[in-house]
């Protein structure tokens, strides 16, 4: 396989065949990645496991005390974050990680099954929906800046999984009516009045021409859209 992906582990039974994965999944068997939280020298860092394939009506409880046991036990320890990001990852994880089978199955070759591994170089899954609590934080970090301001028109947010960063990377999309640019730095004092400054956000134009907007609008958190009223005004 080519290099310059980044590349996943894949855990399936070691008596499949390519063919016996193919079958299963199209029975309904899913590849489900777990977050978890390790703090290494009191900083907290969050991770996925592989991606595990969890056969139709298998309980995924197994693995979710798994890794929810390591985020317990290694997560806590952070200064400050450690509680916090623990907590993220723990919820996350009882809600069912974060279903992956449709990047698999689309980057997965005989290759990458026999090494148990694929590159992600095509994906259907770049954003999970952000956790209840940090969407709560958000709103009340960005309300003050979009109630005051008739500029704003949307703001969707997403939790940014797709290339396995071991980062807590987050994409606010925003869709403004002119001077996009000058929200960087609005937004990025709105932000880390609630966030820690190790956590990463990246601005992205809902009005711009750049792949990441579809994925966001499908897959991200809608914080506010006055456009909905436009629309009904037409």
């Amino acid at each position: 396989m080519d290099d310059g992906y980044v590349k996943r582990r894949i855990k399936i039974p070691d008596d499949y065949t390519f063919e016996d994965l193919r079958r299963e999944i199209e029975n309904g068997g899913r590849f489900i990645m777990f977050p978890y939280t390790v703090s290494i020298l009191a900083m907290p860092l969050s991770f996925f496991s592989p991606a595990i394939l969890v056969k139709k009506g298998e309980s995924i409880r197994k693995y979710q005390w798994r890794y929810n046991l390591i985020s317990s036990i290694f997560g806590w320890w952070g200064i400050i974050l450690g509680p916090w990001a623990t907590v993220k990852s723990i919820r996350s994880t009882c809600k069912g990680g974060v279903d992956v089978t449709d990047d698999v199955m689309l980057n997965l070759d005989q290759e990458g099954f026999d090494n148990r591994q694929f590159e992600w170089k095509q994906t259907n899954q770049l954003f999970c929906k952000v956790g209840k609590w940090d969407k709560k934080e958000f709103v009340k970090a960005l309300s003050p800046v979009y109630e005051q301001d008739s500029n704003i028109r949307k703001i969707v947010i997403g939790y940014y999984i797709g290339e396995g960063s071991d980062e807590n990377i987050y994409y606010i999309g925003l869709k403004c009516v002119w001077n996009f640019k000058k929200y960087n730095d609005i937004f990025g004092a709105a932000i880390y009045t609630r966030f820690r400054e190790n956590t990463i956000f990246f601005l992205l134009d809902l009005d711009g021409d750049n792949f990441l907007v579809d994925y966001l609008l499908q897959q991200g958190d809608v914080i506010v859209d006055k456009t909905i009223c436009e629309q009904d005004n037409l």
